[in-house]
């Protein structure tokens, strides 16, 4: 159910374009829904004991707040449709824990890899031509995420278990065909412009650089080496060739990938100066709902009433005149589900960070030290991607997440 749902969530898909983004995200959603509670069921239904670590019980604890905040929230819709989310994502994270225990964690990261892969295949295809009913022309290349900025989201999330099938791989041409998939990866990066996923993967390569490389020694052994060598390889092939090859993405800009990676930066102008403002109404919003906050995706119902001049998260003219969501997860779930839900939720990435961090320094040299090493690099990877963008609001990058977590 695991490796199934995977890949029909990245290729799910509606091509109702008048309802442009819930056309993608909702056959997703539907998909993270059936992937959760199926597998759920089955592993439920064979469980004799249940034991419940302190990542278990802040992660339940963040849920049972979640859920008081929904019943007060006031659009139930899009509250219960939000809420839902969480709850899949947790139980897909508490069914991948108990899959691995039993020696199924390969099968599971493969799968996860594949899906990444696919992605990016998907939206490379649309960036050299190939046109779908299923994708979003205004975005491109979005393939079937409909929006560019959420594909390398997803890309730049699953880049650290691509890395762990290759070093994990029994055999060499299991690490080249890992290097292949890098390839396919570092070339969508790079024809996304996405700053926040840029930043992500940049944060994730230098604590891996730092922690694994040279504190865990992970270069010393030749055949590890070599693997590392080819993941490089591939990555720079796929960044060159993305920049070399023509596409069909039509950019205003005569030097549009230069700009982006200038502007990583730039809070005073553009989407940083957007964001900044977005950010301080949306803390307004929460230190008014202190407690549970405005409901779980109920931030577009109430953030009218705090928006500011200049604000470019708000327009006055449109039938809908907000985003479904903020640009940061981080900031979301503070104003959106209370202070104490934010704080539960954040108790549960450290927690889970504080035992991969001692996993890993305990036993680097061992499968279970390597995959408690890319557990840190998923996290920290979300935190980067998280504060710049949604990402733990949508289901897609909620699956990869959760279950490579788990």
């Amino acid at each position: 159910m695991l490796q199934l749902g995977a890949l029909v969530c990245v290729l799910a898909a509606g091509p109702w374009a008048r309802f442009d983004l819930d056309r993608h995200s909702v056959p997703k959603e539907l998909a993270l829904h059936l992937t959760a509670f199926a597998g759920a069921a089955i592993l439920l239904a064979r469980a004799r004991r249940l034991s419940l670590s302190l990542a278990d019980a802040a992660l339940a604890g963040y849920l049972l707040l979640s859920t008081i905040s929904a019943l007060l929230a006031p659009n139930w819709w899009l509250a219960s449709r939000s809420l839902a989310i969480s709850v899949s994502g947790a139980l897909i994270f508490w069914s991948a824990r108990a899959l691995a225990r039993e020696g199924h964690s390969r099968a599971i990261i493969a799968a996860l890899a594949a899906a990444v892969v696919l992605c990016a295949a998907v939206a490379l295809l649309q960036a050299y031509g190939v046109r779908s009913a299923l994708f979003a022309e205004r975005r491109s290349p979005g393939g079937t995420f409909g929006n560019r900025n959420f594909v390398a989201h997803f890309v730049a999330l699953g880049l650290p278990l691509l890395l762990l099938a290759a070093l994990e791989a029994r055999r060499r041409r299991g690490a080249v065909a890992a290097a292949c998939g890098v390839a396919l990866l570092a070339a969508l990066l790079v024809l996304s412009r996405s700053r926040a996923a840029w930043l992500a993967v940049v944060v994730g390569l230098v604590f891996f650089a730092v922690e694994g490389v040279w504190i865990g020694r992970l270069g010393q052994d030749r055949g590890t080496r070599w693997r590392l060598g080819a993941l490089a390889a591939g990555a720079l092939l796929g960044a060159a060739l993305a920049l070399a090859l023509p596409n069909t993405l039509e950019w205003r800009s005569d030097s549009p990938y230069l700009d982006s990676l200038r502007d990583m930066a730039n809070y005073k102008e553009g989407s940083g100066k957007g964001r900044l403002i977005q950010y301080g109404n949306t803390l307004r919003m929460a230190l008014d709902h202190p407690l549970f906050g405005v409901g779980p995706g109920n931030w577009p119902v109430a953030y009218p009433e705090y928006t500011s001049p200049g604000d470019p998260a708000f327009d006055a003219d449109d039938f809908i005149p907000t985003n479904p969501w903020p640009s940061s997860d981080w900031v979301a779930l503070l104003a959106e589900h209370g202070a104490p839900a934010f704080l539960a939720l954040v108790l549960t990435g450290v927690a889970l960070a504080i035992g991969a961090w001692r996993r890993w320094r305990r036993a680097p040299e061992t499968s279970d030290g390597l995959e408690s090493l890319i557990g840190l690099l998923l996290l920290a990877a979300l935190g980067v991607a998280g504060s710049f963008d949604a990402v733990l609001l949508l289901p897609a990058p909620t699956l990869l997440l959760w279950a490579g977590l788990g």
